[in-house]
């Protein structure tokens, strides 16, 4: 979109005559030679909308590896903007984006992003890696704003930042906007200009190319036809060229010239050859713009003899120094490097068409030309000014192949030193390779007498009486050839074979066992160890286990004590224990089963994720139906009031109880286990009351015999009501009223009916009679009293008929008993005699 110059041939004739005639109105700016920032946007709809668009004038694409982005604040102080990587490209005449990584609006999308921002008065530059000084130079600077105070500039800073959604832009050097943003003065604020709304480009938009300049020459494409080929006639040859490039284009065109006279096309193809020989095969390429390559590849096609597998490598030398001249042509060098073979048969052999090679792709095969015999038991050395075969000093393979194409024979190796070569040991197919003989091209590898193999039997060692006893030679080595046998003398006239064999003493005592190995060259070597053989000790009989386990199980918790969460504990043997119900958090644990536990080890934890597990770390026994009580003073464990889980665990770590509460706990109120109905509950929803009487004499039983005399059960226990009784009110007294001399009652203040109740104890109480359900509709008189309480024919109707209606209709007997209970104050336990006579003695049906 925009910029350039254009060049005038023929300037230098007309520009004087124009001179004379008009006067220049505008001379036109030069174009970069290099990478220039060509358009800056510092905020759009949001602060962080930055872009920085470069521009690549020159005629070829500039790989960006190497180069950066860096900014300079207000202030002067450098920040590293993105640094460029291999992948990034800028084509010729073409842009390159990057974008704060927060602008996911901007379009087109950016060739790069990172996070961070530009505002006012900041400076630009483009920098590039000097490897030589070690330093990033400036390549392309802009500075805006007039509060700038850093160097990124030239010349003068454009003097004003750009607004929201404006940038300001590199102009083109031309009339024509659609030239390239590329003109270049040194000077910033005459080489940009202000856009009202910002246009980025990025790598993928089309490239803008000045008036006077092109696209460079077209580069031509690569032809790659793949390595040479050995093959045998009439087999079906692939051949690929995918490996062929165009640096600046496409390939459109591949045509292959088999050498046989025919063709064919395709980046992959296949031919037949009819006839045996060595076939130059061509691939020439055309790429989009019409250049052309063309190379070459082999194939040797060869007959389907039946080839002698009696030819084999012998010896080759990889790296020939300076010192020795190997094939005698007076130079001491690469050349001497040398491959050979050995005929192992017992006839001559033509070795016409054998090939030696290295690695598959590697050097181009050596063809051996016709006539060449080979003798029986003979060698023959190739050298390398002859092959033009390379190996490498640090690893390769070297090949020998038959006529056909068919691997006769191999050896890799991964280095050897300079002027050492490769043999084989003993000029055979069974012998193995060696890099320690004397090198001997053209002869036979000189084999230097045989070194002994050395046995190793093992450490002396002790043996039981009639135990298998392992032995291992396989220690033992042979330094110039292979171990073909071991053979064991156990020394009590007992043998074995085998580098790991075994054996059984029958007699206590020490044996000397001897180790013998023979090489691949019958020389042996021997080793001795010593086996002391002893009787067994006596089997061990295991002590009698004390009981460790049996049937235990969670049956009551209490999560929220009355008071402290902290709680009485025992001592260590868990003889001697105080209680004080309400003290702290407890865990009840009760043997369930038939037999005697030990909770040595048992283990309780809160769940998972809460408190460290308690394991019992003594002796604790518990006989069948027996409680055992944990406080959390010696658990450390915290319930929590909102809802928790308590887990019991088995020395082996076996979960074996566990119950769950939900919250809230309620404050001095135990969680149990409902035998009778087998559903854990708290103690106070229990409804049955003789669930709550059996339960009520587990909680007792729990604890050791001396501290049941000091359990106070919770407030909200559910008690079985007493029955109770009526007696006249004139023998009642409450500390309201008075008497006179003659122990009569006197009492200024309202009579109120009472009623005594025994709960069969010692605190026995009274209450006012209308809280336990009897009726006073007006206030009695002292003067009135004797009156009320000695006429039956007015009282006694009146009050049996209430009570009757309330037995009957409102909660029945012992609701009403509990309901009295409940509420009166006992005074005297004398006076309960009396209120009984009045409500007439035992219940009814």
């Amino acid at each position: 979109m925009r910029k350039l110059f254009s060049y005038f041939s023929v300037a230098s004739l007309v520009l004087p005559s124009l001179v004379l005639i008009f006067p220049i109105l505008n001379v036109l700016a030069s174009t970069a030679s290099n990478l220039v920032i060509s358009e800056v946007q510092i905020a759009g709809v949001a602060t962080d909308d930055d872009f920085v668009e470069i521009y690549n004038p020159t005629v070829g694409d500039v790989n960006l590896d190497g180069y950066r982005l860096s900014k300079q604040s207000s202030t002067g102080t450098e920040y590293t903007v993105k640094t460029f990587s291999a992948s990034n490209i800028i084509p010729a005449f073409g842009y390159f984006l990057w974008a704060n990584s927060s602008y996911t609006t901007i379009s087109p999308a950016p060739d790069e992003t990172s996070s961070q921002t530009l505002a006012a008065n900041n400076g630009l530059a483009l920098q590039k890696f000097n490897s030589t000084s070690e330093l990033w130079e400036n390549i392309s600077m802009v500075g805006w704003g007039n509060g700038f105070g850093g160097n990124f500039f030239e010349g003068t800073t454009y003097p004003n930042s750009p607004a929201a959604s404006e940038s300001i832009e590199r102009l083109p050097g031309e009339t024509d906007s659609l030239k390239g943003n590329g003109e270049y003065t040194g000077t910033n604020s005459a080489d940009f200009s202000l856009r009202a709304s910002a246009q980025p480009q990025n790598s993928a938009s089309a490239i803008e190319i000045p008036d006077g300049m092109s696209l460079a020459d077209n580069i031509l494409p690569v032809a790659i036809p793949g390595t040479s080929k050995i093959v045998a006639i009439g087999a079906e040859v692939s051949f690929d060229g995918s490996g062929s490039s165009d640096s600046d284009g496409t390939i459109v065109e591949y045509l292959w010239g088999f050498g046989d006279t025919t063709t064919g096309g395709g980046v992959n193809t296949s031919h037949i050859y009819g006839a045996t020989g060595q076939y130059t095969v061509s691939l020439r390429v055309t790429d989009n713009d019409g250049g052309q390559h063309i190379d070459f590849t082999e194939v040797w096609v060869a007959d389907n003899g039946d080839y002698s597998n009696q030819v084999l490598l012998n010896e080759f030398m990889p790296a020939p120094g300076s010192t020795t001249d190997w094939d005698s042509d007076g130079t001491a060098n690469i050349n001497d490097e040398w491959i050979e073979i050995i005929n192992i048969s017992a006839s001559a052999i033509d070795l016409s068409g054998w090939i030696l090679d290295d690695i598959d792709g590697g050097s181009i095969p050596f063809v051996i030309e016709g006539e060449t015999i080979i003798n029986p038991g003979a060698v023959l050395v190739f050298y390398k000014i002859d092959t033009d075969l390379v190996l490498n000093n640090t690893g390769d393979t070297v090949r020998l192949l038959n006529p056909i194409g068919t691997l006769a024979d191999s050896r890799s190796y991964t280095s050897v030193g300079t002027d050492e070569s490769y043999s084989r040991s003993e000029n055979d197919a069974a012998s193995v390779w060696l890099d320690t003989y004397t090198p001997s091209p053209g002869e036979l590898n000189p084999v230097p007498p045989n070194v002994a193999p050395t046995a190793v039997a093992g450490n002396d060692t002790v043996a039981q009486l009639g135990t298998s006893t392992n032995f291992d030679g396989s220690g033992s080595s042979d330094s110039d050839g292979t171990i073909v046998s071991y053979s064991w003398d156990f020394g009590d006239s007992m043998s074995g074979s085998g580098a790991t064999t075994s054996h059984s003493y029958a007699t206590e005592g020490t044996y000397n066992v001897i180790l013998t190995i023979t090489d691949n060259d019958g020389a042996t070597g021997q080793d001795t160890m010593v086996v002391t053989v002893s009787a067994p000790p006596p089997a061990y009989t295991p002590p009698p286990e004390e009981p460790t386990g049996g049937e235990i199980a969670i049956v009551e918790i209490l999560p929220d004590p009355t008071g402290s969460d902290s709680g009485t504990t025992a001592n260590a043997s868990r003889t001697k224990i105080s209680v004080n119900s309400g003290s702290g958090e407890y865990i009840k644990l009760k043997n369930i089963g038939t037999t005697t536990a030990n909770l040595k080890n048992w283990s309780i934890d809160d769940g998972d994720g809460g408190s460290k597990p308690f394991i019992v770390s003594y002796d604790y026994l518990v006989k069948p139906d027996e409680i055992a009580t944990f406080y959390s003073s010696e658990t450390k464990l915290a319930l929590n009031n909102n809802g928790d889980s308590v887990r019991l665990f088995s020395p082996q770590n076996a979960l074996v109880s566990q119950v769950t509460y939900d919250g809230p706990a309620k404050e001095g109120v135990p969680f149990v286990l409902n035998s009778i109905k087998n559903v854990w509950q708290w103690f106070d929803e229990i409804k049955n009351i003789g669930e709550e009487e059996k339960l009520a004499e587990e909680t007792k039983e729990s604890l050791p015999e001396e501290a049941v005399s000091n359990i106070t059960l919770p407030d909200n226990k559910i008690i079985i009501p007493p029955v109770y009784t009526a007696q006249p009110l004139a023998n009642i007294v409450r500390p309201s009223d008075e008497k006179n001399s003659d122990d009569k009652i006197v009492s200024t203040k309202t009579s109120r009916p009472v009623v005594k109740i025994d709960n069969g104890s010692e605190n026995s109480f009274v209450q006012p009679a209308e809280a336990a359900g009897i009726e006073n509709t007006a206030p009695i008189s002292p003067s009135a009293k004797k009156s009320l309480a000695t006429s039956p024919y007015l009282i006694l109707p009146l009050m049996l008929m209430g009570i009757i209606l309330i037995i009957k209709y409102v909660v029945g007997y012992q609701r009403l008993a509990q309901a009295v209970e409940n509420n009166l104050q006992i005074k005297e336990k004398e006076e309960l005699a009396d209120i009984k006579n009045i409500f007439g003695g035992e219940e009814e049906e």
